[in-house]
């Protein structure tokens, strides 16, 4: 899996909130979270959040009158583009 951060913003509690794209299984999503940023011993910076997400985005079928939210955290190694 591989995506890219679009933008980034500061909060108030030290967390960042993060927009960003990620390529799963040849669908690109866009997804909003919430989490921080740390220095990995390795280099570079790692991002680890959550967001509420669609199944549907993934393309997980879903009846049609079901509303269903699903909880994901992430950890992202982040790479200079």
């Amino acid at each position: 899996m591989q995506g890219t951060i679009l933008g980034a913003r500061a909060r108030a509690d030290g967390r960042i909130d993060l927009t960003m794209t990620v390529e799963i299984r040849g669908r690109t999503v866009k997804l909003v979270g919430t989490g921080r940023l740390t220095p990995r011993p390795s280099g570079p910076l790692e991002a680890t959040g959550d967001t509420l997400v669609d199944p549907r985005a993934f393309g997980l079928p879903l009846p049609p009158l079901v509303n269903l939210m699903v909880h994901v955290r992430w950890r992202i190694a982040l790479t200079p583009a």
